[in-house]
C-alpha cells in the first residue's frame, strides 16, 4: 500500500485505515488499524489452502478494473497482481472498458456470473457510513457480494439512528466487517482543489 501511494500517486493518497472510508465520514471507526504488510503470512495462508484441496497454483483469478478510471490505475492493477502472484496465487489481469467493469461490479444477484477480484474505487459523497455500508456490505446491496444475516438487522438499526447512537452503530459495523475481512481497503486518494485566493475553504 505504501509503495502504491508513494510511487504511483506521489503522496496524494494515504493507506486505508482498515475500512473503505476516511475520517471525514460519519461513523468512521478510529480504533481500526490497517492489517500489516506480511507476505510470509500470505504465503502460509495460500499453502494452507492448497493443502486443504484448493488448487491455488492452477486456479486463475481474474482481477478486473476499469481501464483509465483513475490516474495510474493500470499500473496499480499490475502492482496488486504482482504482489499476489509472488505469494502463490495465479492472477489474470483484466482491463475492462468502463461499462463492462460496471456490469461486473453489479453482478451480485444469485445466478449472475461474478469475477474473482474487482478493483472498486469507492467514494462516499455524502460523508455518512450509511451510503457505503448499504451499497457494499448489506445482503442484497447494489454492489455487495458480502452477506451476513446477523449484521443486517444492525445495518437497518444504524440507518434509522441519529447522532451519537448512529456513530456508535456504524463504528461497530465497520469493526465487524474488518474482523470478517469483508473487503480489502488499500488506500484513499486525497482530493486536490484549485481555489481562488479570495476563497476561505476547508
Amino acid at each position: 500500500k505504501d509503495a502504491i501511494v508513494n510511487k504511483l500517486f506521489a503522496g496524494f493518497a494515504e493507506p486505508a485505515k482498515g475500512q473503505p472510508v476516511g475520517e471525514y465520514v460519519f461513523g468512521f471507526n478510529p480504533n481500526i488499524k490497517p492489517r500489516p504488510y506480511d507476505p510470509d503470512q500470505a504465503k502460509k495462508l495460500v499453502a494452507e489452502a492448497k493443502a486443504a484441496g484448493i488448487p491455488t497454483d492452477t486456479t486463475e483469478l481474474d482481477l478486473v478494473w476499469s481501464k483509465g478510471r483513475l490516474p495510474h490505475i493500470d499500473e496499480m492493477g499490475e502492482a496488486i497482481a504482482d504482489s499476489w502472484n509472488k505469494v502463490g496465487l495465479k492472477i489474470k489481469m483484466v482491463y475492462a472498458e468502463h461499462n463492462k467493469w460496471r456490469e461486473a461490479q453489479r453482478s451480485v444477484l444469485p445466478g449472475q456470473p461474478r469475477v474473482a477480484l474487482l478493483v472498486d474505487p469507492h467514494s462516499n459523497e455524502i460523508g455518512d457510513s450509511g451510503q457505503s455500508i448499504d451499497g457494499i456490505a448489506r445482503c442484497g446491496g447494489q454492489r455487495s457480494v458480502y452477506c451476513n444475516n446477523d449484521l443486517d438487522p444492525k445495518m437497518k438499526q444504524a440507518a434509522e439512528a441519529v447522532g451519537e447512537q448512529r456513530v456508535k452503530l456504524y463504528q461497530e459495523l465497520w469493526q465487524a466487517l474488518y474482523d470478517d475481512a469483508a473487503h480489502v481497503p488499500l488506500f484513499r486518494l486525497k482530493p486536490v482543489y484549485g481555489l481562488a485566493k479570495r476563497l476561505d475553504f476547508t
